[in-house]
């Protein structure tokens, strides 16, 4: 009877839970940034079982994912600070021109 009982929860949770991810009530996004568990959880995992090459490399690879998320948005900002820049500058010729345009018009 408890199986019974949990697999009809489950048949409920899920579809609940996909249908609210659908319509936008419940918000599911990856984090921007992974930090490893705090020194407590470090120090705990360790006396469980050492950390191995595997453990090494993935560290290494999330570290390296890390600098380059930090690295694109710092070539975002200087990206949008350029389009900026470019846009003021199309609007100073494009309000010098439409100037011209209405002084030679006269």
């Amino acid at each position: 009877m408890k199986r019974r009982s949990n697999s009809r929860l489950l048949a409920f949770v899920f579809p609940a839970a996909a249908l609210l991810a659908l319509t936008g009530c419940l918000s599911v996004r990856a984090p921007e940034e992974i930090h490893i568990g705090s020194d407590r959880q470090a120090a705990h995992e360790e006396r469980r079982a050492p950390r191995g090459r595997a453990h090494a490399g993935a560290q290494s690879r999330l570290d390296d994912a890390n600098a380059e998320i930090h690295r694109l948005r710092d070539e975002l900002r200087k990206c949008e600070k350029s389009n900026h820049k470019l846009t003021e500058q199309r609007d100073r010729y494009k309000a010098k021109y439409e100037d011209e345009k209405n002084h030679d018009d006269d």
